[in-house]
């Protein structure tokens, strides 16, 4: 369906759908207004209890488990104590379209989970000598129990319990399948895997873009098992990633 812009003087001009590249943006663009306006991404509080303030970190930087650096774009801390860690790839990327994509969400939580409490704050670049404690009140101040949520907030990283969130402004054909796949088959702790699309569109005469969300992927994790993240090749930074089996997990 395609959206329409309705003047006041009645006259109907349509939006043309588009890619950010055409439209001369790159993923740093993406990221911006993902930072900028988190609520984009569209994760409804009914569904993933996620409510309230978020608070935006970009471009963190844990060490993984086969000891590299990765970075994030986003990391959002909400005031509901979750975690969603989010990955902006334009349509043309050639990640978008394999397993790379998933694979680097995933092992963004394996890192995650293996985070001690001073990497972690180093990780969100707290100030120096600041307790966890501390941070999350600094962070939350209006939250009158900030301990809790501090509390909640660290135990979800642990066990993984995150939202990991790949945004593109075009799902290439297959993705959708592909996560819905790997995310029925494996996971490290009890992470959702979402994929949204923001697609943009333009009309003759307007300069402003219209980007349109569509939640194209939102999977739920029930069972919990185990993932191996392993380095096959430092130099070309590939990374295999092996789950058990459904059979396995009920094993």
């Amino acid at each position: 369906m395609q959206p329409y812009l309705i003047s006041t003087d009645a006259e109907s001009r349509p939006w043309k759908r588009t890619t950010l590249r055409e439209l001369k943006r790159n993923e740093a663009f993406l990221e911006q207004v993902v930072a900028s306006n988190p609520e984009v991404l569209g994760l409804d509080p009914y569904e993933t209890g996620i409510s309230r303030s978020v608070e935006v970190f970009r471009q963190a930087t844990p060490q993984t488990p086969t000891g590299r650096d990765i970075t994030p774009n986003i990391v959002l801390l909400t005031e509901s104590g979750h975690v969603v860690i989010v990955e902006a790839k334009l349509a043309d990327n050639p990640e978008l379209k394999g397993r790379q994509v998933v694979a680097q969400v995933v092992e963004y939580a394996a890192s995650v989970a293996n985070l001690g409490d001073e990497e972690l704050l180093a990780w969100l670049d707290a100030e120096p000598g600041e307790s966890w404690r501390g941070f999350v009140r600094r962070t939350f101040p209006k939250v009158q129990d900030s301990d809790r949520l501090a509390a909640a907030i660290r135990r979800r990283m642990r066990d993984a319990e995150l939202h990991l969130v790949i945004v593109c402004d075009g799902a290439p054909e297959g993705l959708r399948e592909f996560v819905a796949a790997v995310a029925g088959q494996a996971a490290l702790g009890e992470f959702r895997l979402h994929v949204v699309e923001l697609t943009p569109y333009t009309v003759e005469g307007v300069q402003d873009v219209l980007l349109v969300p569509t939640s194209k992927v939102e999977t739920e994790i029930v069972a919990r098992t185990a993932i191996t993240v392993n380095s096959v090749d430092l130099k070309q930074r590939v990374v295999s990633v092996n789950a058990t089996s459904p059979e396995e997990t009920a094993d």
